[in-house]
């Protein structure tokens, strides 16, 4: 959990609060937390059902926190978790079982055992289907316990947990956990308004796109609708060039086109299509010369 960052104003002033006043693990002397009477009673009614030293676990995702650890240590996770989670919650986080939420955080997290694989002994007397069915290592509790956090996908992070060393006991770092979140929800704060940021600007890129595609289809719109007339111009011209070869032909034949009426009835309305549809109609009717 990165620590090094600019808090801001209202994680500052609960940074304070927790250095000012840091959580102790202590013995316990009063009534437990809900949250961490719930899970004591899950890890010792698995216990009762479990044979041998091997880890337990409680993983309840709504009732209690997710812990496995073996029967030896159910007393001291106790007294971990009973401190953890008052400190937490005096830092304005909430535990809401296996996950932490607050200040527009949520983070999911397990304590765990380490465990050490030996191999599996099998009882005096065992049968050749025990020796057949045996497995062949166990997995036997160490003593060594950490805190694990992750994301909703439960990607536990090896970087983000807590665990205890020879050196260093998980009591010594348990009150410098709410620290370690509260610079965790200032990244996600900060990570909120990089992403913010990030879909605003593609937003005015794609809005700046989409007005881009409306200017190109507009300017292929008036390019088409140009070539539409020129083709209509061509057509009108090419039909007044049959109408005169058509009259030439009338002149030959019969002298004038007003000879023959059905020619000339031809001419009259060929005319008529002609003018009618000759983009150039308007602009000779309105202009100056023919004003004049």
């Amino acid at each position: 959990m990165p620590i090094e960052q600019q808090l801001d104003a209202d994680l500052a002033e609960v940074a304070e609060r927790i250095r000012q006043s840091p959580i102790q693990v202590a013995d316990l002397t009063g009534k437990l937390h809900p949250m961490v009477k719930k899970t004591q009673e899950a890890l010792r009614a698995v216990a009762k059902k479990e044979k041998g030293d091997s880890l337990i676990w409680a993983t309840s995702r709504q009732r209690h926190i997710v812990v496995g650890v073996g029967l030896a240590s159910i007393d001291r996770i106790t007294r971990i978790l009973e401190a953890l989670v008052r400190g937490l919650e005096s830092a304005g986080f909430r535990i809401t079982g296996p996950a932490i939420e607050g200040h527009g955080m949520s983070l999911r997290f397990r304590v765990r055992e380490k465990t050490s694989q030996v191999p599996h002994k099998l009882k005096a007397g065992a049968s050749k289907y025990d020796l057949l069915m045996a497995p062949k290592y166990d997995y036997v509790p160490t003593g060594v316990i950490g805190i694990e956090f992750g994301n909703q996908f439960n990607a536990w992070s090896t970087h983000n947990s807590v665990w205890e060393t020879k050196k260093r006991p998980l009591e010594d770092s348990i009150p410098g956990i709410p620290t370690r979140l509260i610079y965790e929800a200032q990244t996600y704060r900060n990570g909120r308004v990089a992403e913010g940021e990030a879909a605003r600007r593609k937003a005015e890129e794609e809005a700046l796109e989409r007005r881009k595609q409306v200017l190109v289809q507009r300017r292929k719109e008036r390019d088409d609708a140009l070539f539409q007339l020129a083709d209509r111009w061509q057509r009108c011209t090419t039909l007044r060039v049959f109408i005169e070869a058509v009259r030439q032909v009338a002149v030959e034949e019969v002298g004038s086109p007003e000879a023959d009426p059905q020619i000339a009835t031809w001419l009259a309305w060929a005319g008529r299509v002609a003018h009618r549809h000759d983009p150039l109609t308007g602009l000779r009717r309105s202009s100056p010369a023919r004003r004049g």
